[in-house]
């Protein structure tokens, strides 16, 4: 409800870490931060809200700052018959800032308690994280640009990270932060792989050093091992760490999904995308990770529909755009790929996709002269820093152009990078 969008970063911040807290009480099923956001500012119904999330409680409330002191209201309402069963305000430095998360968040649990019946709660459902509020109002702001999805919000977040780690090395929630930039912009190809690979892998064994017991971080390594390393024994092993820590972690078992997904077992991977949807029903990025696992399974008109859904409420998030050309090529639709990309905007094309994606629309329509302009590009592209992206594209094409020879060359090659 706040709203001063110069502390928009701050409010998100502070509801996330409620978020993540009431999460840790296993008798709660707590839905997570993307869907919770998705009705930031909007003027829904409570009841519409409640069946949308298959949730019986809501927690509403507003964060203001002003100075060093801070003030957050809170309250309580059931969703069945929008009754508003506790409220509440909390004035209070903000210096304490992380005393006050865990005030607050133990109250709630308390107040929930009351109101549905019995269940466990932990003593201190909040830790500290760092004697610097300099460097959590860093953080807080790196996490909120790197949730805009796009590689120029996420180079900006950072720089954020970066200073929070200069002003507090033993901030692991920073670490975190900034090894997911590294493998976010490393999996597009914008900055080069194995330097931001080594970074990343850097970054979260630091992390684990200083905090073993988050998920984030086992979740960062399963990601290392599984694209960097090609170890999918020891990043299912991971993953499923995420879960044995947080059960409710969605993200975790996306993550399954996709090593049962390459295992061809189709059943089970479609069981835990659903149960990741399930605690996060509105999220884009668990949108996208459905549609992906469809697409997987080779059932492209339901990925395409998934697609859409995804790219009609985040028009930015590129991946969903490349994976939505390929469904398009797989059902024989080269000339929509063909003009694809005329529209899009900037932040919703990586260059190297679109070349190669286009690259595959001309030999599918047999047009050997354009094919053949964009592997000449794609060979361009592939000599760059970031060029390992190109080399997939420039496989495909060899492969359907029946210029074996070429392929294996450029195989071989690769392996040796």
């Amino acid at each position: 409800m706040s709203s001063d969008i110069d502390n928009e970063y701050f409010s998100d911040g502070i509801t996330e870490e409620i978020i993540n807290a009431l999460a840790k009480i296993d008798a709660l099923r707590v839905t997570s931060r993307t869907s919770s956001f998705h009705y930031k500012g909007k003027n829904i119904p409570i009841r519409e809200i409640g069946k949308e999330l298959k949730v019986t409680t809501i927690i509403e409330g507003s964060v203001r700052l002003s100075g060093d002191m801070l003030r957050i209201t809170a309250q309580l309402i059931d969703t069945r018959d929008d009754y508003h069963f506790w409220s509440e305000s909390w004035d209070r430095k903000l210096e304490n800032i992380f005393a006050i998360q865990d005030e607050i968040s133990l109250i709630i649990a308390e107040k929930l308690r009351e109101n549905i019946g019995h269940f466990d709660i932990q003593d201190k459902l909040v830790q500290k994280q760092t004697d610097n509020l300099e460097v959590y109002e860093l953080y807080l702001k790196g996490k909120y640009f790197y949730q805009k999805w796009n590689p120029t919000d996420i180079k900006r977040s950072m720089g954020f990270f970066e200073e929070a780690i200069a002003l507090d090395p033993d901030h692991a929630e920073s670490y975190v932060g900034l090894s997911e930039c590294f493998t976010f912009l490393a999996g597009l190809g914008i900055i080069p792989a194995n330097e931001s690979w080594e970074k990343a892998t850097s970054l979260s064994e630091k992390a684990l050093q200083l905090n073993n017991q988050s998920p984030d971080v086992y979740f960062l390594l399963a990601n290392i091992h599984f694209w960097r390393n090609w170890n999918y024994r020891e990043a299912y092993r991971l993953a499923s760490k995420t879960l044995e820590i947080k059960p409710s972690f969605a993200l975790g078992h996306q993550f399954i999904s996709l090593i049962y997904a390459l295992s061809e077992k189709t059943e089970k991977s479609m069981e835990h995308i659903q149960i990741a949807r399930n605690l996060d029903p509105l999220s884009n990025e668990l949108l996208f990770a459905a549609a992906f696992i469809n697409y997987m399974a080779k059932d492209f008109s339901r990925a395409l529909v998934l697609l859409n859904e995804c790219i009609q409420s985040n028009p930015k998030n590129v991946l969903a755009h490349t994976i939505k050309c390929c469904c398009l090529l797989k059902l024989n639709k080269p000339d929509e790929v063909l003009v694809y990309f005329d529209d899009l905007p900037t932040e919703g094309i990586i260059k190297t996709d679109k070349v190669g994606l286009t690259g595959i629309a001309y030999v599918l329509k047999n047009d050997s002269v354009n094919a053949e302009k964009c592997v000449a590009e794609l060979i361009k592209l592939a000599k760059e820093k970031v060029g390992v992206r190109a080399n997939g594209y420039l496989l495909l094409m060899y492969a359907r152009l029946g210029e074996n020879d070429k392929a294996f060359e450029l195989l071989s090659s690769c392996l040796k990078e």
